[in-house]
């Protein structure tokens, strides 16, 4: 029985969210086979299925993709930000949302390793039936243009 949807909000030319590949990878392999489900949601209007198969070959993506050329899935989620993650819980009531950990500082400084892995944190309280000690984190990445 899954319980959760990881969402995660990407594009195939922001370098941020292109560099959280293996980390979300790590994260599949952890999560993905105690109830969690996750989605890799394309918010880009232009983004053709074959440049999105091609860019889901190049970093092995092993979970389902979504293309979302109208933006519906962003704008439900309220998404801003490539990459930000929504954690939804089975009633549909918005877990967390975020960055995946605090590597990037701002757009352009980036750590070594990161010093808080806010989305694991919270897939774990999840997983042990614990609250969430930070619900919301702000995302650093490319932001998500929206059209009129």
């Amino acid at each position: 029985e899954r319980r959760y949807s990881v969402v995660l909000f990407t594009n195939t030319d922001c370098p941020i969210a292109n560099a959280y590949h293996p980390e979300l990878s790590r994260l599949h392999e952890k999560f993905s086979h105690h109830g969690f489900d996750m989605l890799m949601v394309y918010a880009d209007t232009k983004l053709t299925k074959a440049a999105a198969k091609e860019h889901r070959q190049e970093y092995s993506i092993k979970w389902p993709i979504a293309l979302d050329p109208q933006q519906q899935i962003a704008r439900y989620l309220s998404a801003t930000t490539t990459p930000e993650v929504v954690v939804v819980d089975a009633k549909g009531v918005i877990r967390y949302r975020g960055r995946i950990d605090d590597r990037f500082a701002a757009y352009g400084k980036k750590r070594a390793e990161p010093t808080r892995r806010d989305l694991e944190i919270a897939l774990q309280s999840l997983l042990m039936d614990q609250p969430i000690e930070v619900e919301s984190t702000k995302p650093v990445g490319c932001r998500i243009s929206y059209n009129q």
